[in-house]
């Protein structure tokens, strides 16, 4: 069985007393939303930043991470998961797809943005000059229209620390949105083999490690 090098300081140890098939589950629920949080209000010490699709795993934790720093988070979402969304503890919740509430939308300092496509287009132009619209997907499509605007396009990064501190929230049961959303990911398919893959394919996915000293980690293999 072939074996891989990884860099310690690109590991993060689990919790203790933390499940290990929970903990699976954290690098792809958390990390994509709280970089991406993180790129939308960068240099600043608060503001408003509006998520989209925080109805969603990824949004979710946009939505967890600027609130700890005090941002106030408008969660965006589909008139119909209005209801259910109230549970990110965003300071409110607008529907994305009612044009009176988008027309109504105040000046923003930021979105984070998981979405893409028409909402983003019409998002962009509410952010204040010197803004930032940030995306975990592609810029919009008038990006061109608004040069005011510093547009940002994540790239998921390592980031122990982040890891650490939000498997930390789930643990402590800080925030029931983010326990949410560990739950509904499918996390022991995660450590299951990519058996449909054609031969010689490649790809990425965390897998559980386990250091000398016995502390359990999570790290990035390709198979």
């Amino acid at each position: 069985m072939p074996r891989y090098v990884q860099s310690a300081a690109g590991l993060a140890n689990i919790p203790n007393r933390m499940d290990i098939i929970e903990a699976a589950a954290l690098p792809t629920v958390t990390m994509n939303g709280a970089q991406l949080a993180e790129l939308a209000t960068r240099g600043r010490p608060r503001g408003t930043v509006l998520v989209t699709g925080a109805a969603a795993n990824v949004g979710r934790s946009a939505v967890f991470a600027p609130k700890q720093g005090g941002w106030v988070v408008i969660a965006g979402v589909r008139k119909k998961q209005t209801e259910e969304t109230k549970a990110t503890e965003a300071d409110r919740v607008i529907a994305l797809d009612d044009e009176a509430a988008m027309k109504s939308l105040e000046p923003l300092d930021a979105v984070a943005d998981t979405i893409s496509g028409p909402s983003a287009n019409q998002l962009i132009g509410k952010v204040k000059k010197g803004g930032v619209f940030a995306s975990v997907l592609a810029s919009p499509s008038n990006a061109a229209a608004h040069p005011d605007v510093r547009i940002e396009t994540m790239e998921v990064k390592k980031a122990p620390a982040t890891l650490v501190r939000m498997a930390e929230a789930v643990k402590g049961g800080n925030s029931r949105s983010l326990l949410d959303s560990v739950w509904r990911m499918p996390a022991r398919r995660i450590l299951q083999p990519r058996k449909a893959l054609p031969a010689g394919s490649c790809c990425s996915y965390e897998e559980l490690g386990c250091n000398r000293a016995g502390n359990h980690s999570l790290e990035t293999r390709k198979v």
